[in-house]
């Protein structure tokens, strides 16, 4: 798949204080990118919303402003309302992006989303009300990460806030969630470890989400 590169500095969303309200359902499953470079990425991301991914978010620590931006203008404009990317929001605004996924301190735009990862319980009540949603790891044992061990396989106290499950989820353990009250899950490992599968391994996750509904 291949897409025009777009003109930088392009804005085509509305003014903040006229965009609609973040909503979000009951039911989210996010993917994480990879931390580094793969093959038909851009096919794979693009695949992966129109599969039915909540979220995707662009997450690269190593890369400049400039790799982001080279990624986000082989991206299709239709899927950026899906897309939150990793501390830069100038480019979430410049690219009207959901959102900014952030690991420092924050800038908290109107009209955008913002969340961030969590590792302790106590960051449900700690963390900023401005953060939409939580990412609280390590649920599982980490896919990504061997020998990174799973800390939050329970129920929580979500505190009215929304809460993924990230760290080593997959088909097999998924349907847990819904009865320990996240909201969903962040998908990281189980996606990228086999990347030229990434679309099925999706899939068979999703499918198993939503049967977990007919189990409780």
């Amino acid at each position: 798949m291949i897409h025009r590169p777009r003109k930088q500095g392009c804005r085509k969303c509305r003014p903040p204080l006229f965009r609609k309200a973040v909503k979000y359902t009951p039911d989210m499953l996010w993917v994480i990118t990879a931390p580094h470079f793969i093959r038909d990425e851009v096919s794979i991301i693009t695949d992966l919303i129109h599969a039915g991914a909540n979220r995707v978010i662009i997450r690269k620590p190593d890369w400049k402003p400039e790799e982001y931006e080279l990624l986000l203008n082989q991206l299709p404009s239709s899927i950026y309302s899906k897309i939150l990317i990793r501390n830069h929001y100038q480019l979430a605004e410049q690219y009207c992006l959901a959102g900014i996924h952030w690991n420092q301190t924050p800038t908290f735009t109107t009209g955008k989303e913002h969340c961030t990862g969590i590792h302790n319980i106590n960051e449900l009540t700690e963390k900023d009300r401005r953060f939409n949603t939580l990412l609280l790891s390590p649920v599982f044992d980490s896919i990504s990460k061997p020998g990174y061990k799973g800390l939050h396989a329970c129920k929580i106290e979500t505190q009215n806030r929304t809460v993924l499950a990230l760290g080593g989820v997959n088909h097999t353990n998924i349907a847990s969630l819904k009865n320990w009250n996240f909201n969903g899950a962040a998908l990281l490992g189980a996606i990228w470890k086999h990347p030229e599968t990434a679309i099925q391994s999706f899939l068979k996750i999703q499918k198993a989400w939503k049967q977990s509904d007919q189990r409780q």
